[in-house]
C-alpha cells in the first residue's frame, strides 16, 4: 500500500526509463565496479568527515560571527568540488558515494548555522551549492539505470540512508529519495529565501558590491537574530504582520509555552512548530543536533561502500 500511494504520485519509473534510458542493462550479482579513488577512495572519506566534523565543532562553539567566514568558505568548496567531479562519467555507485560526502558537508551545517551567514558572498555561494545539489540529485534519480561509464552494475548498486538499506534503484527507493529531494528543497526555500523574506536574499546581490547596502544587509541579520529570550516573542510579531486577523493563543504542554496562529492547535502542529524552533536556538543546541546527524551519515556512507566493494578494493585516494 505505502509503495501504491509513493509511486502513484508519479508515472511509473518504468515508463520514465524507458524515454531516458535506450539501453538498460540487467545486472548479475555480483558485480565489479572499477574502483576510483580520486572520488570514493579511503582517504577522501576521511578528510571529509574530519573536516565536517571540526568544522562543526567550530560554528558551534565560536561566538564571533567574522571568525566563521573561512570556515563556511571552506565547506562551501569542499562541497562545490566534490558536485563538479561527480559530473564525470561515473558509475552509479560512486555518483551515490559523491552525493554521500555530499549530504555529509552540506546537512549538518545547514542546520547549525546556514541561515546566519553575515557574508553576503558566503550567503550566494551557499544559494548556489544547495541549487546544484538538488539538481544533481534530481539528475542521478531520473538517469540512475543508464548513469556513467558502467551502467552494467546500476541495478546491482546498493545504498543505505539513515539506516534503510537496499537496492537505490528499485522503483520505492526512487520514489523516497525524489520525495525527499522535493521536500529539502522546499525547506531549504523557506529557510533562505521566506523567513527573512525574498527582498533580503536579493539583497545580497547588491551588498557584494556596495558597502552602504552590505552594512544594512547584515545590521537586519542583527536586529531579527532569535535567542532563546526573543524567539517567541519575534515569532508571534512575524504571525501578527502576516496575517492581523489570527488569534495568537498560549497553549501549554510539558512546561513550555508558545504562540500559535489559530485559537487552537493540534498535537502534531504544536510538536512541528517546536521542532523548527529548536533547531533555531540555541546555537549549542543546533551543534550537538548537527554533530549526531553527521555521525549517521558518516556510518551510512561507509555502509555504502561496505555494501557495494570488497574488502580488497576499498582503496586509498
Amino acid at each position: 500500500m505505502a509503495q501504491q500511494t509513493i509511486t502513484g504520485i508519479i508515472p511509473k519509473w518504468s515508463q520514465i526509463d524507458s524515454k531516458v534510458c535506450s539501453n538498460i542493462i540487467q545486472c548479475q550479482d555480483p558485480c565489479v565496479v572499477q574502483a576510483d579513488p580520486d572520488i570514493a577512495g579511503i582517504g577522501v572519506r576521511v578528510a571529509t568527515y574530519t573536516q565536517t566534523i571540526c568544522n562543526v565543532l567550530y560554528l558551534g562553539f565560536v561566538s564571533s560571527a567574522d571568525r566563521t567566514t573561512a570556515t563556511y568558505g571552506s565547506l562551501i568548496l569542499t562541497s562545490l568540488a566534490t558536485i563538479f567531479s561527480s559530473q564525470t562519467q561515473l558509475s552509479l555507485y560512486h555518483a551515490t558515494l559523491a552525493i554521500s560526502l555530499l549530504n555529509i558537508t552540506m546537512l549538518p551545517t545547514h542546520v547549525l548555522e546556514s541561515w546566519r551567514v553575515r557574508s553576503p558572498g558566503i550567503f550566494l555561494a551557499q544559494q548556489l551549492r544547495l541549487i546544484m545539489y538538488f539538481g544533481i540529485w534530481l539528475w542521478i534519480v531520473f538517469q540512475m539505470p543508464c548513469l556513467g561509464s558502467e551502467s552494467q552494475c546500476n541495478l546491482c548498486t546498493r545504498t543505505s540512508f539513515l539506516g534503510f538499506r537496499g537496492h537505490i534503484t528499485r522503483s520505492l527507493n526512487r520514489s523516497w529519495i525524489l520525495a525527499l529531494v522535493l521536500v529539502a528543497g522546499y525547506f531549504a526555500l523557506r529557510t533562505h529565501v521566506w523567513f527573512y523574506g525574498p527582498a533580503h536574499a536579493w539583497g545580497s546581490v547588491p551588498a557584494l558590491i556596495s558597502t552602504r547596502r552590505k552594512q544594512a544587509w547584515t545590521a537586519y541579520i542583527d536586529t531579527t537574530q532569535e535567542s532563546i529570550q526573543n524567539y517567541r516573542v519575534a515569532d508571534t510579531q512575524r504571525i501578527r504582520a502576516r496575517n492581523p486577523r489570527a488569534i495568537p493563543a498560549i497553549n501549554s504542554r510539558a512546561g513550555i509555552k508558545a504562540p500559535t496562529s489559530a485559537e487552537t492547535s493540534s498535537w502534531a502542529s504544536r510538536v512541528y512548530h517546536d521542532a523548527l524552533l529548536a533547531i533555531r536556538v540555541p546555537r549549542y543546541q543546533r551543534a550537538i543536533i548537527s554533530l549526531f546527524l553527521a555521525c549517521i551519515l558518516i556510518l551510512d556512507t561507509e555502509k555504502t561502500v561496505a555494501l557495494n566493494l570488497a574488502a580488497s578494493r576499498n582503496q586509498w585516494g
